[in-house]
């Protein structure tokens, strides 16, 4: 027997609609329950919609880009200008990496694909203050474009005008991603091309997936782990339509450059691979600062069998969770599928050896898809508020950004530079939950109906109306 279900589902609007059964058909009633939660969300015009989207949008825009541009800042465009000094020495002539790099610090190396450093070549004609302003509003359009692609994903339209502000504030008013605007970070690029795939994967188009898992790995390579949400879908063709495409991309890029690129690059990579002076929120990182000699914070325990013993546990829970995400099927209702790929992304940055404050951007999926179910799922109410809750915890300016203050640099309070990697462990915990348990009995798009939901589709309660009249 299927567990019960609430009529009406945390931050949900359901709209009671009959489906036509043809001439003759006997009109299923709307339930009077229903009717009246529509008019709850309709008291409103659109155009007072629209308005209120507009002035926030305006508001959080303005925010930001005194952040990103203020001279005070000491931060300010620090990521973006090893980019636009890139781009110069194209236009240039010059060699993208190794010894005609004008950079004097190891760590202000170009260390990306060709790909970004060409498609800012236009950019690094500007006078470097123009382009940092102009690279702003590329990023802020990006992070748009990836509350755009959400919505579309999610089923829902520029004209449900509360749930798509939710989002552009969720969006633009959270920490991460203001540091990453501050640094002119590529993250939010990024994040647009994980909501395209989660668009592409509603409309079952894996070759869409694979292409915009190929353009975000020629953008950063350690994207191109987000192939393994194609090996849940046991998606193979698309595998390898995504692979071929990535390799495809990187011979281009690099035979445009002079010989001796390439193998520069997989050197300066390599180099950087660790950076044990940059605060990391994966499992390693936070092992490496509390259980083994580090140059950030004196360790709670300086002994190797427990470092890598939490670092075993970490990764076996991580490989538990990909083993549960591929026993739950090839294909699953769509909104089981936005929970994978959330899940998915989650457990990449729980891996790599790098990940910094401003990755928590990517969590940003998986927040959205918890906070807006797009189907009647149980604990609804219970998982959007322990995102909200994530949300807000990481939207906090916890101590990440070398040099680490005094307090934070030895005994338990060292533990609060490892903060992000607490939430973002139980953000994927609850992610997990959502999946495995509480949306299970969610149909399948080749399934059948559950019985639960066959009466509800009987009835028209599955329609979600985010929107206003």
């Amino acid at each position: 027997m299927a567990p019960a279900t609430s009529s009406r589902p945390s931050l949900l609007a359901i709209t009671a609609s009959s489906p036509n059964r043809g001439a003759g058909a006997e009109t299923v009633r709307q339930r009077p329950a229903a009717r009246s939660n529509t008019g709850t969300w309709r008291v409103y015009p659109a155009w007072l919609g629209w308005l209120v989207m507009a002035l926030v949008l305006r508001a959080l825009l303005s925010a930001n880009f005194q952040s990103a541009t203020s001279p005070q800042s000491a931060i300010k465009g620090w990521d973006f200008h090893i980019v636009y000094l890139a781009a110069m020495r194209l236009n240039n002539g010059q060699s993208l990496y190794g010894p005609d790099n004008s950079s004097s610090s190891p760590s202000s190396a170009y260390l990306y694909t060709p790909l970004l450093a060409e498609a800012l070549r236009p950019l690094a004609t500007f006078s470097y203050e123009t382009a940092l302003r102009l690279w702003f509003f590329a990023t802020s359009l990006a992070l748009l474009a990836a509350v755009w692609l959400y919505t579309r994903a999610a089923g829902l339209s520029l004209r449900n005008t509360m749930p798509v502000t939710l989002l552009m504030v969720t969006a633009l008013h959270f920490w991460p991603v203001t540091l990453d605007q501050d640094l002119g970070n590529i993250n939010g690029v990024l994040l647009a091309c994980v909501c395209g795939m989660l668009l592409s994967a509603r409309t079952e188009n894996d070759t869409g997936v694979a292409i915009w898992i190929a353009l975000a790995a020629l953008l950063k390579t350690w994207m191109i782990g987000l192939l393994l949400y194609l090996v849940l879908r046991r998606a193979w063709r698309a595998l390898s339509i995504s692979l071929g495409l990535a390799g495809a991309g990187a011979v281009l890029l690099f035979a445009a450059l002079p010989s001796g690129q390439f193998s520069r690059f997989i050197a300066s990579n390599r180099q950087m691979a660790a950076q044990s002076d940059q605060v990391s929120q994966s499992i390693l990182g936070a092992a490496s600062r509390h259980l083994a000699p580090n140059p950030l914070v004196t360790p709670l325990v300086d002994n190797r069998a427990a470092f890598l013993l939490a670092n075993a546990l970490g990764a076996l829970a991580v490989c538990g969770g990909m083993l549960a995400m591929w026993k739950a099927g090839p294909r699953l209702d769509p909104y089981r599928e936005q929970l994978r790929l959330g899940l998915v992304m989650s457990s990449i940055l729980l891996v790599i050896p790098v990940s910094y404050q401003v990755y928590h951007v990517f969590d940003l999926a998986l927040i959205w898809t918890l906070l807006l179910p797009s189907k009647p799922m149980r604990h609804a109410l219970t998982a959007g508020a322990l995102a909200l809750g994530c949300y807000l915890l990481l939207t906090l300016r916890w101590p990440t950004m070398t040099p680490l203050p005094d307090y934070v640099r030895h005994g338990v309070a060292t533990l609060e530079t490892s903060a992000g990697l607490f939430l973002r462990l139980g953000l994927w915990a609850l992610g997990l939950t959502a999946l495995l348990v509480w949306s299970r009995d969610l149909r399948s798009p080749h399934g059948s109906l559950s019985t639960r939901e066959a009466d509800e589709a009987q009835l028209g309660m599955l329609d979600v109306d985010y929107g206003c009249e």
